[in-house]
């Protein structure tokens, strides 16, 4: 099957100068109204660690279409459709190693469009402050237990550059804006999150409890 770009219409929606978008797996558990204090494009990235590799040398890691901020752009979606449409990406190495499906193709699109710079980030009283230098690393490392709260982040660094709409730059938004809660995508976080010594007594059922 082809991918649909029926997501990418959202950049149509020229009568709001911002548009946040979430997939329809999403659950929401706050307000995030932060998200439409951010100039520039940003998009989710998939927490899963499978989903970093290196690329140029440097560590990223792939986008995911669960969340977006958008500034509709006619212009630019049409762009964006017409390099979609054309093959231009069909060699290229996120569609080689992920394989051809949109969210890929996006990923592909903004990587060649525009640079990428890090983790979006917030102040206090929620308003936009800027992006991170570098892309975020994934969220675990398998050994462990985010179950019960030993997290680690990895390749994130918290120098903040200062963007607005009118610097070509695009961002990636922290992974507590990918609240996914389909089962696929859970039960692997969970299971990354799992040690490698609870493993050894583990089982599915274990991991479908936590």
């Amino acid at each position: 099957l082809k991918p649909t770009m029926g997501q990418l219409a959202v950049w149509n929606l020229t009568s709001y100068d911002r548009v946040v978008m979430l997939d329809d797996d999403m659950l929401m558990i706050q307000p995030c109204d932060e998200l439409f204090t951010v100039p520039v494009f940003a998009m989710s990235h998939d927490p899963t660690p499978w989903a970093s590799h290196v690329d140029g040398g440097g560590a990223r890691t792939r986008f995911n279409n669960a969340a977006r901020v958008v500034q509709p752009n006619v212009e630019l979606f049409g762009h964006m459709v017409k390099q979609i449409q054309s093959g231009a990406f069909k060699d290229h190495t996120l569609i080689n190693y992920w394989g051809y499906d949109l969210q890929s193709l996006e990923d592909a699109f903004w990587t060649n469009h525009s640079r990428r710079l890090g983790g979006v980030s917030f102040t206090a009283d929620a308003h936009f402050r800027g992006c991170t230098v570098s892309r975020p690393g994934t969220p675990w490392r398998k050994g462990k237990n985010f179950l019960n709260g030993s997290q680690q982040s990895r390749g994130v660094q918290h120098d903040i550059v200062k963007v607005n709409d009118a610097v070509a730059v695009h961002c990636v938004l922290p992974a507590d804006y990918n609240f996914f809660v389909d089962f696929k995508s859970v039960f692997g976080l969970v299971f990354y999150g799992v040690s490698n010594l609870d493993l050894e007594t583990y089982n599915t059922k274990h991991i479908i409890r936590r």
